[in-house]
């Protein structure tokens, strides 16, 4: 049986990694917008762009949109002394969405990467796993699936190396990577997975997601993979992580007993 997990939210908790990286690549690009603040306002100012970055990093899927993300939050503290709900910031996001050009976009992400490559750099990959800690989940799961004969792949908009140095740091092993670079060739997640299942012989598989979006209107029976949505990852879901290692559990009886 093969697995197919995307890596952010599902199995690693990397909220604060991200949102942390996307601010400083963010204010790379603008560095006087606080000017005219103190040093004790701008900490403050940082502070909540970040907290409310991290409570909403569920709107962000392409990496470039923490642009989006970060700017929009900015703005909206800006023009307001009220308190930022999650309906107010997903508007502000997605206008910032559709008003941003994409040379500013591009230009973000090459500095976004930049900037976590030379973090991750001076970083051990333990240093890096425990920045980036796993979810309850993906122990759960490896514990799950030793006694049978199962293949793991992520499928993640994360780039390759972030992901590769998280499982060098980490305790599992035996797991295919294909991050970023490859989506770029692809387009998206299902003509990727679609090409690998094609490899395989369409056997038995599982693509397990936190974002909806994910998943499409595409024909995924058709490349016999299940989807579930990850409710414990970045959305406004119910945790239902329970729930799926019970249906993983009985599919996997039923595929191998």
């Amino acid at each position: 049986m093969q697995f197919y997990l995307d890596f952010d939210g599902v199995i690693s908790d990397s909220a604060n990694e991200c949102i942390e990286n996307a601010y400083n690549a963010w204010l790379h690009r603008m560095p006087n917008i606080f000017d005219n603040l103190n040093d004790s306002e701008k900490s403050l100012r940082k502070q909540q762009i970040i907290d409310y970055g991290i409570s909403n990093r569920y709107l962000v899927i392409p990496p470039e949109h923490y642009y989006c993300l970060i700017d929009c939050i900015s703005d909206g503290i800006s023009n307001t002394k009220k308190k930022l709900s999650r309906n107010h910031v997903k508007q502000l996001f997605l206008l910032k969405v559709k008003s941003v050009n994409n040379k500013t976009l591009k230009e973000f992400r090459d500095d976004f990467f930049s900037f976590r490559n030379s973090k991750f750099n001076i970083q051990s990959d333990r240093d890096w796993f425990r920045e980036n800690p796993p979810t309850s989940f993906i122990k759960r799961l490896f514990d799950l699936i030793v006694p049978y004969s199962c293949r793991v792949a992520i499928v993640s908009r994360k780039n390759y190396e972030a992901i590769n140095k998280w499982f060098l740091g980490s305790e599992f092993s035996n797991v295919k990577i294909y991050g970023n670079e490859h989506l770029d060739k692809f387009k998206n997640k299902f003509t990727l997975i679609k090409h690998l299942q094609q490899q395989t012989g369409f056997q038995n598989a599982v693509f397990i997601d936190d974002m909806v979006s994910e998943f499409g209107h595409y024909n995924w029976k058709k490349i016999n993979v299940l989807t579930m949505t990850a409710g414990w990852g970045y959305n406004d879901l119910q945790n239902n992580e329970e729930e799926i290692l019970n249906i993983l559990n009985r599919k996997l009886n039923d595929l191998f007993n």
